[in-house]
């Protein structure tokens, strides 16, 4: 699993759950994240995709913007 690595798994709340994209951005716990995922998460899995160089500098963008 790295940066900017995109898997389908299985986002649960309460009493239910559905399969989703999930954009990788970091894999550390030390910083704020936009949603926190367990490792267990993306075990065995492989990733589906990647960000090219422009997608991640536009989302950098993005996601510095207020």
């Amino acid at each position: 699993m790295n940066p900017f690595e995109i898997f389908i798994t299985s986002i649960s709340w309460g009493t239910g759950s559905k399969s989703r994209p999930v954009l990788v951005l970091q894999k550390d716990h030390d910083t704020g994240t936009l949603l926190d995922l367990p490792l267990a998460v993306f075990s065995k899995k492989t990733p589906i995709g990647k960000l090219s160089a422009a997608d991640k500098q536009r989302l950098l963008v993005f996601l510095s913007e207020d």
